[in-house]
């Protein structure tokens, strides 16, 4: 996980390194979850250089993006990474 910022206040969640097999329903249904979970909006990209599928989510999510995808998906703590600010 990233955050890059936008502006002076704004900023933007940006996640990659998924796999789509390890969702059950795919990553777009992933996004589609956390959208409505967290309240913000979102949005799945390609990434330019490596054509890896990259999510996005308005706003400074984080932690809870973390505390979702160890919760629900039984992710480890040490596999997830946290950059940024």
């Amino acid at each position: 996980m990233n955050i890059v910022k936008r502006n002076a206040r704004k900023c933007i969640t940006i996640i990659e390194g998924l796999d789509e097999k390890d969702f059950d329903k795919g990553l777009k249904n992933l996004l589609k979850k956390m959208r409505k979970l967290f309240s913000c909006n979102g949005s799945m990209d390609k990434d330019k250089e490596t054509e890896a599928i990259v999510l996005k989510l308005q706003g400074d999510q984080r932690e809870n993006v973390k505390s979702y995808i160890m919760q629900k998906y039984n992710i480890m703590e040490e596999d997830i990474i946290i950059h940024g600010v």
